[in-house]
């Protein structure tokens, strides 16, 4: 008795050992890869790396969509996330800075809501600030809406962190910018393309 049950302790001491070892071997290239391009981005980190303010128009004329942005950088390459100041939502950042270009695609993270698009900025400044703009492309859930809609909106990405509306100054060459109406946009103009069913918006009592 004593010796199965020996037995079975050396075959569990084993097999746990390997299940371990297993998803430790698995875990390392990942996590080296990840601690590496921040590694970069630490040591070496590229031209756009810092906290930036999102700005989008509202649907309420006057208003604006605002969230913080986190970016990395290395060489051209760019990412991180942003946060929506009011309902915490964050999408995920990855993109490309090049000759004052800057491209980035984004995600919502979660499962749930639709969430994607890109945007287009150039590098200019603006009452001595640094900030990014151009426009946002992207999938749009319209309010009484049934199905999403791709549109496009002016954008403006400045350099450092502002967590408040009544913090918002901007000059008016931003205000013209984020004036110009949005647009939805029709990516289908050939009659010979058959246009696929439109994604169905999430209901108001999903989850963000």
């Amino acid at each position: 008795m004593i010796y199965i049950v020996e037995r079975m302790t050396a075959f569990v001491r084993e097999r746990w050992e390997e299940v371990v070892f297993g998803m430790i071997a698995a875990a390392i290239p990942g996590a080296l890869v990840y601690s590496w391009e921040n590694i970069q981005a630490f040591v070496f980190p590229g031209p756009v790396a810092g906290g930036y303010t999102m700005i989008l128009p509202d649907e309420k004329p006057g208003e604006y969509q605002i969230a913080v942005a986190d970016l990395k950088s290395h060489d051209e390459r760019v990412w991180g996330y942003k946060t929506d100041i009011k309902s915490n939502k964050r999408w995920q950042y990855e993109g490309y800075f090049k000759s004052k270009n800057l491209v980035i695609a984004y995600r919502t993270e979660g499962p749930v809501r639709i969430g994607i698009g890109t945007y287009f900025l150039e590098y200019t400044e603006a009452g001595g600030r640094a900030q990014f703009a151009g426009e946002w492309l992207g999938v749009s859930c319209k309010e009484g809406k049934l199905h999403s809609v791709i549109e496009r909106c002016p954008a403006l990405l400045i350099a450092g962190k502002i967590m408040k509306q009544d913090d918002l100054k901007l000059t008016q060459g931003q205000i013209a910018l984020l004036s110009t109406p949005c647009a939805e946009v029709d990516l289908v103009k050939s009659q010979a393309i058959e246009a696929q069913p439109a994604t169905s918006c999430p209901s108001p009592a999903a989850p963000n």
